[in-house]
């Protein structure tokens, strides 16, 4: 539980003006009081993991057992604490990270790494999509950063993320590091990552075109038994994941000079990790074959070399993969105690028996499958008992204890504590990490279920309790309620529900589909009829996506497809009607929603246009033109017409209010609420007979979470500059609990906000 301080904030009132075709009255206020404070506790809604791991790194000095971190695609990086409160559970590094700071905030941390010598100094690379990126640089196990802005990009959930470390620490001159980057070479930094220069003598960058074009130099690796401590590490090597033959580089002389590993392979396999023996005199290497992606998905084949006297004038090449078939090789690690047990992870080897863990005790002469798919306990997080292995990026084994390790898959980690037994047993180890990428919310007025969400990649998820993983699963596969035909659809983007009736919810993704018992389980609605003519430059695939509502009494739902025109049908003694087609609702709708006091009343966006349906969406006519460019639109409960609404661009936007339906348009606290991106509202105050209206965005000069409880009169913040979570995609507050708020993060899962109880 983590206590944050709130700050509020009082407004004033009014004029009025006019634009476009709306009329709203924009109200003046004083600034932000800052002296008004109030607790609050923020905590993770309970999926668990659900996303894709870069790598796991162990602290390997003596005073850091149990210390280990992670970095993932879009999840931000991990510490697991050994001790305290905490302990045995991962704590986010990078909560701070806030909604604009572009790169960074999609939180794709691309490396990470330790200083060998210091068990406090950790540092991480930020920076997803090609875009601006940083490297972060703490003394504290990453309580606290410092940042540096670096000129290349990163790609933290991008092609061969699986790979690495890019960046290492010297082990002998712990304040330089190396950082091998995608498309800019390879960079030193001699300050503890201050500051970075590139190094004019390593000749590689990346691959002009193909499948490896923002691949680039994808592994770095110290030998540190070749120097002595105070002095820069001679020996020192580089992997690129490149067609050309410019693969595996050396230097001897500390980094004056880069020469290639003679003896190697060339053609199209790529290196994606390396190990390096304690003594140095052994590297083992792992390559893919790509086809599209050099991973982590993407890869066709693969194998897996041994490498004798790396260092020397002439290193023996020695090609050792378990096996070979139209899959790759990724993880490697080695026994601390014993360097001739090599444990390696396949890729992409779909299908029976999928990605497995190989082991070999004698320098991977022989080898012996570990059947990982077989011998594991999903038991904390039952929504991923259906998944077969795949994407084992990496494995990492403990420097203090050869019986610990973990290994990556494509939606969490796997830990054992017997990795030598014949059959080691793994267990889903993901205690307060949560990855999901949630794409909407909705909090029913009633019923045992507090929340329901939409997620990328897993469909989503019925919260009861919000500190356990559903014990039903993910929405959509056989449940514990006799669902027994699997309706999971993968990413699912939007949600709806009946607020007079709850029990009735409807979702959309690549398909349609309704549940009549509050989301336990699913059924696909109908395929809508063909396009028509109004949208002919749109793809003829199948309809799917887009906007989907579900009227106030649950006996009407509207569906606007990305690529159809919109339909609707009605609820049956059977099921549902047949789809028919929507008047006067154009395509690529924004957003679309039912009036929460009006059963027949439905709003759509159209760019600049409110659009509103009388008739439970058979038909809708334009009402209004917004005031700004319009970002989202929330019904007020129990209220008829009462709409809220942010519009405007990004950090110039504002929050409007209209009481009439859309007619006219009230600006509320002009000169506090200065930037809201989020919306939503909760249960009232105490008293209050007004919803608490959330925010998030700017308000008072200050950039964070923001909640109302007198109808947009005063402002309290309720979090602080370590809670932003990046992204968020969308919010809804409780409305049987005041104060309530849940957040839906794009890579740091779901999230929500409560008073002290």
């Amino acid at each position: 539980m983590i206590n944050r301080f709130c700050l509020a904030g009082t407004v004033a009132t009014a004029a009025l003006s006019t634009l476009l075709l709306a009329a709203y009255s924009a109200s003046a206020s004083a600034p932000i009081n800052t002296a008004q404070t109030e607790p609050c506790v923020w905590k993770p809604v309970v999926i668990k993991a659900n996303g894709f791991i870069n790598g796991v790194v162990y602290h390997p000095h003596p005073d850091a057992r149990g210390l280990v971190y992670i970095n993932t695609d879009m999840g931000g990086a991990y510490r697991l604490e050994a001790n305290g409160p905490n302990a045995g559970k991962w704590v986010c590094l990078t909560d701070w990270i806030t909604h604009d700071d572009w790169s960074l905030s999609h939180l794709g941390v691309e490396t990470l790494a330790v200083d060998p010598t210091d068990p406090d100094r950790v540092y991480a690379a930020i920076g997803t999509y090609m875009g601006p990126s940083a490297v972060v640089r703490s003394t504290d196990r990453g309580r606290s950063w410092q940042r540096t802005d670096v000129p290349f990009p990163m790609d933290g959930n991008g092609t061969a993320r699986n790979s690495g470390q890019r960046m290492n620490v010297d082990p002998n001159l712990p304040s330089r590091l190396l950082y091998g980057t995608r498309t800019m070479g390879l960079f030193l930094s001699n300050d503890h990552a201050e500051t970075w220069l590139k190094s004019k003598a390593f000749p590689f960058a990346h691959d002009p075109v193909g499948p490896t074009k923002n691949t680039g130099i994808v592994f770095t690796l110290f030998d540190s038994r070749s120097g002595t401590p105070g002095n820069a590490t001679p020996v020192a090597y580089a992997g690129a994941s490149t067609v050309s033959p410019d693969k595996l580089w050396r230097t001897r002389d500390a980094g004056n000079t880069w020469t290639l590993l003679p003896g190697q392979p060339t053609g199209n396999l790529l290196p994606t990790r390396a190990a390096l023996a304690p003594d140095g005199k052994t590297l083992y290497v792992t390559y893919v074959v790509a086809s599209g992606y050099p991973g982590p998905h993407g890869v066709v084949g693969g194998t897996v070399f041994r490498i004798d006297d790396p260092a020397s004038d002439t290193p023996t090449f020695t090609e050792i993969a378990p096996a070979k078939g139209q899959f790759g090789w990724s993880g490697v690690s080695l026994d601390p105690t014993n360097p001739d047990t090599v444990y390696v992870t396949t890729l992409c080897r779909y299908g029976e028996p999928g990605d497995d863990i190989h082991r070999s005790t004698d320098r991977g002469a022989t080898w012996t499958p570990l059947r990982i798919n077989e011998h594991r306990d999903d038991s904390s997080a039952p929504y991923v008992k259906d998944f077969g292995m795949h994407w084992t990026g990496d494995v990492q084994v403990s420097p203090h204890d050869p019986d610990e390790a973990y290994f990556t898959t494509g939606w969490g980690l796997y830990r054992t504590n017997n990795l030598r037994a014949a059959n080691p047993t793994w267990s889903f180890y993901n205690e307060g990490f949560e990855q999901s990428a949630a794409l909407d919310l909705a909090s029913p007025p009633s019923g045992s279920a507090h929340l329901l969400s939409v997620i990328g990649d897993r469909d989503g998820f019925r919260h009861e309790d919000l500190d356990q993983s559903p014990a039903h699963g993910r929405m959509g596969q056989p449940n514990d309620r006799g669902q027994t035909v699997n309706r999971t659809m993968g990413t699912t983007l939007d949600l709806d529900l009946a607020w007079a009736a709850p029990e009735f919810v409807v979702r959309v993704g690549v398909r349609a589909q309704f549940s009549n018992d509050g989301g336990f389980t699913w059924e696909n609605f109908v395929a809508p009829p063909p396009r028509t003519s109004s949208q002919p430059d749109k793809p003829t695939r199948a309809p799917g996506w887009g906007r989907i509502a579900i009227s106030h009494d649950g006996g009407r739902v509207v569906w606007a497809p990305s690529n159809a025109d919109a339909v609707y049908a009605d609820r049956t003694p059977d099921g549902w009607s047949e789809w028919r087609p929507v008047t006067g609702l154009p395509g690529d709708i924004s957003r679309l929603t039912t009036d929460l006091a009006i059963p027949r009343t439905v709003y759509a966006i159209h760019e600049h246009t409110l659009l509103v349906s009388e008739d439970a969406g058979a038909t809708f006519a334009p009402r209004a033109a917004l005031p700004e460019l319009p970002r989202k639109l929330q019904p007020v409960p129990g209220l008829p017409g009462h709409l809220l609404l942010t519009a405007g661009e990004k950090d110039t936007s504002g929050l409007y209010r209209s009481t009439d339906g859309g007619l006219i348009w009230t600006r509320l606290a002009p000169d506090v609420v200065t930037g809201p991106r989020q919306l939503a509202v909760g249960a009232p105050a105490p008293g209050q007979t007004y919803p608490a209206i959330f925010i998030s965005g700017t308000a008072g000069g200050q950039r964070g979470f923001f909640r109302s409880d007198d109808s947009g009169n005063s402002w309290i913040r309720i979090n602080d500059d370590t809670q932003h979570f990046g992204p968020i995609e969308a919010m809804t507050g409780d409305p049987r609990i005041h104060g309530r708020l849940y957040i839906a993060t794009n890579g740091r899962g779901i999230h929500y906000a409560d008073k002290p109880r």
